[in-house]
């Protein structure tokens, strides 16, 4: 043991979840309630003027938008259970006394395939579950919604009770919680801020998983969305849908090494996202992808992007003679002349003779346009209209 290797930090970002699961959401520790005052301090990254590397400002950006988007999915999940008020009846089994337009229950989820790791991992290279989902009974516009479901969006599957607790204890442990945390509004009623609310204590939430949609399927097993525009036109038959999903490679791999295999079978709830406020994942992907490729910044930028040297060494008026520009060719950038005159309308615009046209046809000022800076500022440009190469068959 003293002499393993220590994981770097790429290597423990990689082996990362990048979908938050119930110990991380109501951990107040980590993810901070509204109603913190900076009465501790919080072990988040800062996001300073300087840093020690590219590395380390993506590091730091990746942490931090982690807990910003785990928060977020922590107010929604707490505004499902609210409106779904899940309950017991039997060890095991949960029902839903409400509805929410973002959370439905589910018939069943299993896992379908769990693919070998790749070389030199020890997650799998991809694990696909599959969600039977029943749209009966929606209301038009909630199952318009649910219809809309796309492939790459992100779901969270949810699971109630799941111990032996009775609904009567449980009710009177949710009772002295909401008489220890009420707050008072101006009217003098008391009520528990959203915030605040801890659904595994609350509702008796017990796993939170995310997953994304690969397909998805209706009841008579008909392909009708899989990212292609031609399956989207299909008609949907019944009330049955059947979602295909790619769960976190990473967090099952974490549920085999502590035994929480089992966690997979007793989920009894779907929960959907606003898409504008649901690509966390795509973010958080794309960061971890760019730790992981040697980025290459031009050396007149990386010092002031990372906080030091003078700023005005930028600025291409104190670029090498090499690489200043002296022509730029802006293609169909304007519209017109008008419109370069418009863009520039503190400098005096020169336009040069129009090139001939091969048809014998009067040459005209048209885009695209290149202009040069003769002097290397903006005061006096000179607008040079040019024929495109012709693109061919494939422009």
């Amino acid at each position: 043991a003293h002499h393993e290797k220590v994981p770097s930090q790429l290597e423990s970002v990689n082996s990362m979840p990048l979908y938050p699961t119930e110990d991380i959401l109501w951990d107040d520790n980590v993810v901070p309630t509204e109603l913190y005052y900076g009465e501790r301090v919080l072990a988040l990254p800062k996001l300073n003027l300087q840093f020690l590397t590219f590395h380390d400002y993506l590091l730091r950006n990746y942490k931090l938008f982690r807990l910003e988007s785990t928060y977020e999915i922590r107010d929604d999940i707490n505004d499902v259970c609210q409106r779904v008020q899940p309950s017991t009846v039997t060890v095991g089994t949960a029902r839903f006394n409400g509805w929410a337009r973002m959370g439905q229950p589910i018939n069943r989820f299993e896992i379908k395939d769990v693919r070998k790791p790749n070389v030199g991992e020890s997650k799998p290279s991809r694990v696909i579950g599959e969600i039977m989902l029943d749209l009966a009974g929606m209301r038009p516009n909630v199952r318009n919604e649910w219809e809309h479901l796309r492939q790459h969006d992100v779901l969270f599957l949810l699971s109630f009770y799941d111990n032996s607790e009775s609904l009567q204890a449980r009710m009177a442990h949710k009772q002295r919680l909401i008489d220890e945390r009420a707050m008072a509004n101006d009217s003098g009623q008391k009520f528990v801020p959203n915030d605040m609310i801890d659904a595994r204590e609350f509702y008796g939430l017990r796993h939170v998983r995310g997953c994304e949609v690969i397909l998805i399927k209706d009841e008579n097993s008909e392909t009708v969305e899989d990212g292609r525009f031609d399956t989207a036109q299909k008609e949907r038959k019944g009330n049955i849908r059947l979602i295909r999903v790619e769960m976190d490679a990473a967090q099952y791999q974490l549920d085999l090494a502590s035994g929480n295999e089992d966690v997979y079978s007793k989920f009894n709830l779907l929960m959907r996202r606003d898409p504008k406020e649901n690509n966390f994942k795509a973010v958080l992907s794309t960061i971890r992808d760019l730790m992981n490729t040697e980025v290459n910044i031009p050396s007149w930028l990386r010092d002031v992007f990372l906080g030091y040297g003078d700023p005005k060494r930028c600025h291409y008026t104190n670029l090498p003679a090499d690489q200043q520009l002296s022509t730029i060719d802006f293609y169909d950038t304007f519209v017109d002349s008008d419109h370069v005159v418009a863009s520039f309308g503190d400098s005096e615009v020169t336009f040069d003779d129009p090139p001939k046209r091969e048809d014998g046809s009067e040459p005209r000022i048209e885009p695209p346009f290149k202009i040069a800076f003769p002097n290397g500022d903006q005061k006096t440009i000179r607008v040079m209209s040019y024929i495109p190469p012709n693109p061919g068959p494939y422009p």
